[in-house]
């Protein structure tokens, strides 16, 4: 069970950098929240909505904010899943002679 969660649970410096990019991505998305909830406030009165240059900001700053993300997330994983991948072929190779041995032949007099 150790070695699944060894293989399973990210590493510090993963969770450290996705806890980041999480922090950037509520805070531009509570923005957008905002300028939609206005914007569906307006439509149930009938009242016309302002789209000000300021609501203009904030979309952008999240459109912004998820580009620039979306590479080192990428990145992130493809170094992730190498270093997974490592792991899983040391722990299979070390099966591999024990599973042999007990896989052999019964006329096999090794």
């Amino acid at each position: 069970m150790s070695a699944a969660e060894k293989v399973l649970k990210p590493d510090h410096r993963t969770a450290d950098e996705l806890g980041e990019m999480n922090a950037r991505i509520n805070c531009a998305g509570t923005k957008v929240n905002q300028l939609a909830r206005r914007m569906n406030e307006a439509k149930l009165r009938k009242a016309p909505f302002c789209y000000s240059a300021e609501s203009h900001v904030h979309l952008r700053e999240l459109a912004h904010v998820i580009t620039e993300i979306t590479e080192p997330i990428h990145e992130m994983f493809r170094v992730r899943l190498a270093n997974l991948d490592m792991e899983v072929t040391k722990a299979l190779a070390q099966l591999l002679p024990a599973a042999a041995e007990h896989n052999r032949p019964l006329d096999d007099k090794r």
